[in-house]
């Protein structure tokens, strides 16, 4: 990071996909680590990528291209997913970090307008998120005391709850929402509701760009997040091999004598020692102002008469909003589409150029390769509804304990012995065979750190709770019947 200070802007899309090339140039232009989107109006089908940044979406749950939110972060920086909720009447996702040594929890809500939202969805939704939270989003909520002309019943509910639980908000002076129907007005629904400590100082500030009928809004917080440490490496830029080669056939010495323990010792010391040297010597270094969340738009800048639409954009947005004329606006969407078409155009070039300079001799096309096949699929936490985690541990502590037991001596109970131990055995490894086939289900499932049952041992060992998903064969009362009752030969 540059300083100290990390950058959040909300913005509500109203169709994502459509002003992706857009929001691009303007996260890298103005420095943005983290970005809340709502309305993002995206599918399962739809992959949505930004070289750089890691986005995290909670889509509406009935599949169609509307509603949504998500969450855009720069890849270097230490976060981690933290909850989503997908519901008909709100959608939300979360993410958490640490912020000036504090475990700060960030998320991006979006509240349908047609939809009801109570007291209690409210106070879930910000309860979920911890003692120390940052919800920013379009929650379709007029009141007073945010800036806004009137009140409305959503408003006046979220107004109570904040009051309620000693949660506070912060919006912005202007407007956020620009309407183009003639009997609406202006109005504030994008801003941010925040319960933080107060060595984190926010401050929040009106931007005028990007294309839609909301204008973004900028929250800085006087706090640094740490970044991803990067890889520790013996070079700091790509090799030139001939001068590599070169410099290790100038100054090998293949004359050393090898006679002692000594002698090795310092020839091997010697030998890493000029492998070293020469790695050294024939790095190119990289420019000191290279960062690792370099992209294609740092690359290849953009042309200036894109520069100039967007100013031009800019210029068309403030006119329109100053005067509210049909003509201004006309004039506003013509160069809104226009830049699009161009943003479009300048993507494809550079995507043709970037394609047609890869050669397989200089490592690029290998480098290329690697970056779209690496895929890390995150880790689902695990759901308290089911306690499948539970139940397992549970079953393999008896498993456990009772093949620990004393047994009697002698051949005949050393057979049925033997015999238990591989019944228990096939029964772990049915256990461990569901496990796995249980957590690929659930890959996709993601849940808050509310709904985690931390699995622990149980005072009674036959005290674990029924679950309807278990296969019958792997509950407790069969195994204490069938596998693990070893009293009756103890008995005989």
């Amino acid at each position: 990071m540059i300083n100290n200070a990390t950058n959040i802007t909300l913005w509500n899309a109203n169709g994502l996909n459509q002003h992706k090339h857009e929001l691009h140039h303007f996260l890298i232009k103005h420095s943005i680590h983290i970005e809340f989107i709502t309305e993002t109006h995206l599918t399962k089908a739809l992959q949505l990528k930004l070289p750089g940044y890691s986005i995290y979406r909670a889509d509406h749950p009935d599949g169609s291209a509307h509603a949504g939110s998500a969450i855009i972060i720069t890849t270097n920086l230490i976060h981690n997913l933290h909850s989503t909720h997908s519901q008909t009447n709100l959608q939300s996702v979360s993410i958490q970090t640490v912020v000036n040594h504090v475990l700060l929890t960030l998320a991006s809500v979006y509240c349908l307008p047609n939809q009801k939202i109570t007291y209690l969805d409210f106070s879930q939704l910000f309860s979920s998120l911890g003692s120390n939270f940052i919800a920013g989003g379009n929650f379709n909520a007029k009141h007073p005391s945010w800036g806004c002309r009137s009140s409305s019943t959503r408003g006046k509910i979220l107004r109570k709850t904040l009051t309620d639980r000693t949660w506070s908000h912060i919006s912005s002076i202007g407007p956020t929402y620009w309407p183009t129907h003639t009997n609406r007005h202006p109005d504030i629904l994008d801003f941010f509701i925040h319960s933080t400590p107060s060595n984190l100082s926010l401050s929040i500030f009106n931007i005028t760009d990007l294309s839609s009928d909301h204008s973004p809004v900028k929250l800085v917080i006087d706090g640094r997040i740490n970044q991803v440490p990067k890889r520790p490496s013996l070079t700091t830029g790509p090799i030139n091999w001939a001068q590599y080669k070169n410099y290790l056939q100038i100054n090998t010495k293949l004359g050393i004598p090898l006679k002692t323990a000594q002698d090795l010792d310092q020839a091997s010391l010697a030998f890493v020692e000029m492998i070293q040297s020469a790695a050294k010597q024939a790095c190119h270094s990289k420019n000191n102002n290279s960062t690792a969340s370099l992209t294609i738009l740092d690359k290849y800048p953009l042309p200036d008469h894109i520069k100039a639409l967007i100013r031009q954009k800019r210029k068309a947005r403030a006119k329109w909003k100053l005067t509210g004329y049909p003509n201004d606006k006309r004039t506003f969407n013509n160069l809104i589409n226009k830049l699009k078409r161009q943003l479009q155009n300048h993507k494809n070039q550079t995507y043709d150029t970037f394609i047609s300079n890869l050669d397989p001799s200089n490592g690029s096309l290998w480098k290329a390769t690697k970056r779209i096949l690496s895929h890390i699929e995150p880790t689902p936490p695990l759901r308290r509804s089911y306690h499948q985690m539970y139940l397992l541990y549970n079953l393999k502590i008896q498993i456990a304990n009772i093949m620990s037991s004393k047994r009697p001596s002698g051949s005949w109970f050393a057979k049925q012995r033997l015999k238990k131990e591989k019944e228990s055995k096939k029964l772990a490894n049915n256990i461990n065979k569901w496990l796995i086939s249980e957590t690929i289900n659930a890959n996709n499932v993601v849940v808050a750190p509310s709904e985690v049952e931390s699995p622990g041992i149980s005072s009674n060992p036959l005290d674990i709770p029924e679950v309807e998903s278990v296969p019958p064969e792997l509950k407790p009362s069969s195994i204490s019947s069938n596998h693990l009752n070893i009293s009756e030969v103890e008995s005989e």
